[in-house]
């Protein structure tokens, strides 16, 4: 079993996207994972719904030592993540390694 999942949302995470994103950190959860990465390295756009599905999983996670980080978020996403307050307590990485290796 994997200590972690790297998620990589589409370009535009809309409403279609959203429900396949959800989907895989539902998988990911129900696999066992502690940490979530999710990589937005191409995400240009991530709607609410997206957003709030990251929250739902960082409650999820943390209740069991879990977390959820963020990676490679542009300007525009991070400001939107920023404007929500989430990254009050999701910490933003800017790497791959350097997620998991905070994570380990």
């Amino acid at each position: 079993m994997n200590k972690y999942a790297v998620i990589r949302p589409e370009e535009i995470v809309n409403q279609d996207e959203c429900a396949r994103f959800g989907l895989e950190i539902d998988q990911a959860i129900a696999s066992g994972v502690k940490i979530i990465v999710v990589d937005c390295e191409d995400v240009r756009y991530i709607n609410s719904s997206a957003i709030g599905k990251i929250v739902e999983a960082y409650m999820e996670l943390s209740e069991i030592g879990g977390a959820v980080r963020i990676v490679k978020a542009g300007d525009f996403v991070r400001r939107g993540f920023d404007s929500v307050g989430i990254l009050s307590f999701i910490e933003l990485c800017d790497s791959l390694d350097d997620a998991i290796e905070r994570g380990l």
